[in-house]
């Protein structure tokens, strides 16, 4: 099967830290976290195929991501040019006949095109590819403006489209084995909630991977990425570990709205919308557990409990009981205000919401 010709091509990936390191991720797990939701179990289409396909593709884009993207010496093979590379990964999501590159990638994404063309309708494959071609797109774009200047409001902008969570969300129907409705995507309160599970993703990896980024930063000269924690600490002239403190709140402001918008669209959800929306809560809480516990972002220098490079506080290793801001107000960042104006009604600001479980808390530790 060619799925094991370009498994096999990730041997020769980096250096062999690199390749323990992507080992113990644990995709296999992160990929039951994140998309626990079942399909039915038939023999050529059913659940083991379409989890199998989730867990490639997610092993698919964490390898990419650091050997093209952020750190493109790890990966080798000729991945020094990355709008070339991106290129023929274009030809081959088009047309996976086209064979116009032996590289890893190129294999890896033939093989999951064509893997999914299987599993998916066809409007489902051509949502896929158009994930797929948004998510190189905005990585590629995102690579050439990694710089501390730019705003918050910028840099969330930057940050929502170039990772790889609408190809996430695009693929969790496929591997739940349903299609949802044009209408019921195209709402707003769903792409409002699919912003959101994008958005709390990327600040938890932002959280997470802050301590890796630095320790990696220094240890093998990669260029320092810009930061949540880095941002919001150099807005307010704070040391970093006052941005993490506001990066927390950040987060935990947008989980509150995400869980209360969550709710609001159930109560009135058909079965595969609510299916759905509950996917996006299990995703963001999966993601969150993933990184609570064992992640990459622990990998070469940062483990969990462990003392933030630069800064006073640690690593966190549970969730806490409530959020640290459960304000109903929309952030000042324009680009995400209008999730607050998908609300039916505003709760009573005054009283913590107790029911955090899907994504949680966060904590660092007392304010400063």
């Amino acid at each position: 099967m060619e799925t094991v010709a370009w498994m096999d091509r990730l041997r020769t990936y980096g250096t062999l830290k690199q390749r323990e390191t992507l080992a113990a991720m644990k995709i296999g797990w992160f990929s039951c976290l994140v998309a626990p939701d079942e399909a039915s179990a038939d023999t050529l289409t059913g659940l083991r195929a379409r989890r199998r396909l989730f867990s490639d593709m997610s092993m698919w884009f964490f390898a990419l991501d650091d050997a093209l993207f952020d750190e493109p010496d790890v990966g080798g093979g000729g991945l020094d040019d990355i709008e070339l590379t991106c290129l023929h990964l274009d030809r081959v999501l088009e047309n996976p006949v086209t064979n116009s590159s032996d590289a890893w990638p190129v294999i890896a994404t033939r093989d999951l095109r064509i893997r999914t063309q299987r599993l998916a309708t066809p409007r489902q494959l051509e949502q896929w590819v158009s994930a797929m071609r948004s998510y190189l797109l905005g990585a590629t774009l995102g690579s050439k403006r990694r710089v501390d200047t730019v705003t918050l409001n910028d840099y969330v902008t930057i940050r929502l489209e170039e990772g790889a969570v609408p190809l996430v969300t695009t693929t969790i129907p496929i591997v739940g084995g349903y299609e949802l409705p044009h209408s019921s995507k195209q709402d707003s309160r769903v792409r409002a909630l699919d912003d959101m599970a994008n958005f709390l993703t990327m600040w938890d990896n932002d959280l997470f991977g802050y301590a890796r980024e630095t320790f990696r930063s220094r240890w093998y000269g990669y260029p320092p990425l810009p930061n949540a924690i880095t941002i919001l600490a150099a807005d307010c002239g704070a040391d970093v570990a006052t941005g993490a403190r506001m990066a927390v709140a950040v987060r935990d402001r947008v989980m509150s709205l995400f869980l209360r918008l969550s709710r609001e669209v159930i109560q009135e959800a058909d079965p595969l919308l609510e299916r759905y929306v509950k996917a996006l809560g299990y995703f963001v809480r999966g993601f969150l557990e993933w990184s609570l516990k064992i992640t990459r972002r622990f990998a070469h220098g940062a483990d969990a409990g462990d003392t933030i490079p630069g800064a006073s506080f640690v690593l966190p290793t549970i969730g806490a009981e409530c959020p640290t801001d459960f304000s109903a107000e929309p952030l000042d960042l324009p680009v995400i205000a209008w999730w607050w104006d998908q609300l039916s009604s505003l709760p009573d600001a005054a009283a913590p919401e107790r029911r955090v479980s899907p994504g949680g808390g966060l904590s660092l530790g007392p304010p400063a």
